[in-house]
């Protein structure tokens, strides 16, 4: 199946929205988590397709791109791809003011990893599912020739 055809059947499926909702009237934090469940899909998608380990390993692997400092990482790189509406979402999601203190990262990698997240979430949400496959996929290969390098 090609990339195209994956994304029609998405869009079949109920995958993406056909209607868009009023993104700045829509909470970061709520974005953000729905972003982040957009990009580890994607993320373990890549990751089953690719590598033949057992379940634990593949956890292990994903962990590497969907940390806060993974995001935060890739977070310039996909910044210079975004639409200016989507780079205004970026930064107001960025500088949100967490309910929460992350567990497991410092306030600027949370805050970028939280502006990735949101703008996944709104491109997804938006329909557009070549730009979501481009970012999610750009943000990946950032992170994975970093794994390799490193």
């Amino acid at each position: 199946m090609t990339s195209s055809q994956e994304l029609a059947s998405l869009r079949k499926m109920g995958f993406a929205s056909a209607v868009i909702p009023a993104f700045n009237e829509l909470p970061i934090t709520s974005l953000a988590w729905l972003g982040d469940a957009v990009y580890e899909l994607y993320v373990r998608q890549n990751l089953f397709l690719t590598c033949r380990s057992k379940s634990g390993q593949l956890h292990k692997l994903a962990l590497r791109y969907v940390s806060a400092e993974a995001q935060a990482e890739a977070a310039g790189v996909l910044y210079d791809t975004l639409t200016d509406e989507d780079q205004a979402l970026f930064q107001r999601a960025r500088n949100t003011k967490p309910k929460s203190r992350a567990k497991n990262a410092d306030p600027r990698s949370y805050a970028l990893a939280t502006a990735v997240e949101a703008v996944i979430a709104k491109i997804y949400l938006s329909g557009d599912l070549p730009y979501l496959e481009r970012s999610l996929k750009l943000i990946y290969e950032v992170l994975e020739s970093e794994q390799r390098d490193s």
